[in-house]
């Protein structure tokens, strides 16, 4: 029945942690095998929920970055000139460095 409980969250949210801590809190005295499974449930989902925040905070910032490098690239192949003149400063500042570096 603790198991089951989980499903819980397909009907109301944070229901996969209520309904078993509501189990197995009202069970845990009656038996040491609900005791048990009641602690293994939670400690499963828990670790899911946390498992999804540290992927969502990972994919997060990969999906702007992906979307942004999109959007950069469509406007500098739009505007040639553009990716021309900052390819033209990139390659004067790797120059200057170069070229303080050879002096010193």
């Amino acid at each position: 029945m603790t198991h089951l409980s989980s499903f819980a969250q397909y009907f109301f949210p944070l229901g996969n942690f209520i309904a078993p801590i509501i189990i197995w809190s009202a069970k845990k005295n009656d038996s040491e095998f609900v005791d048990f499974n009641g602690k293994q449930i939670l400690n499963f989902q828990l670790s899911i929920f946390a498992y999804s925040l540290i992927l969502i905070a990972i994919s997060l910032p990969l999906m702007i970055y992906g979307f942004a490098a999109e959007k950069v690239s469509a406007w500098l192949k739009s505007n040639p000139k553009t990716l021309n003149t900052i390819s033209a400063c990139v390659l004067l500042i790797i120059g200057l460095y170069v070229a303080i570096l050879q002096t010193y």
